[in-house]
């Protein structure tokens, strides 16, 4: 009776450990490509006639970026949020890839003001630029 509790005990523990150290390595290789993941943005304009903002965005890291929501954020140079839009239809950028993205800012952009733009990607990492409304 004994030698069935130690030998059910044994096969439990082993899949146990399998089962965590399974785990683990998942987790860690999710976090490890998440610090590899970057984007640039090369290049921002702000258009005062339409109220469109244009990002130009470069994946210069190692590992693709994931498709969903591209979050921008149109704030002042003093640091205020004057609009956030939500971009759906980003499908994600392969390494070294570059994306042109068109969006329409609910706010009233103003030629010849200068303002920040930040750009959120799917897993939280951001980049920031300045544009000038033309």
């Amino acid at each position: 009776m004994t030698i069935v509790a130690s030998a059910a005990a044994y096969y439990w523990m082993s899949g146990l450990q399998s089962d965590i150290q399974g785990n683990m390595q998942g987790n860690l290789q999710n976090e490890f490509e998440e610090d590899l993941r970057e984007f640039t943005l090369v290049s921002t304009s702000c258009d005062a006639a339409t109220n469109t903002i244009t990002l130009l965005i470069l994946n210069p890291g190692s590992v693709n970026i994931n498709a969903g929501d591209l979050i921008i954020t149109l704030s002042s140079l003093s640091g205020s949020t004057l609009d956030t839009v939500i971009y759906s239809d980003f499908n994600g950028l392969g390494v070294s890839e570059t994306q042109s993205i068109d969006v329409i800012s609910t706010y009233d952009i103003q030629s010849s003001t200068v303002y920040a733009v930040r750009a959120t990607i799917p897993g939280g990492k951001s980049s920031s630029d300045s544009c000038t409304g033309e």
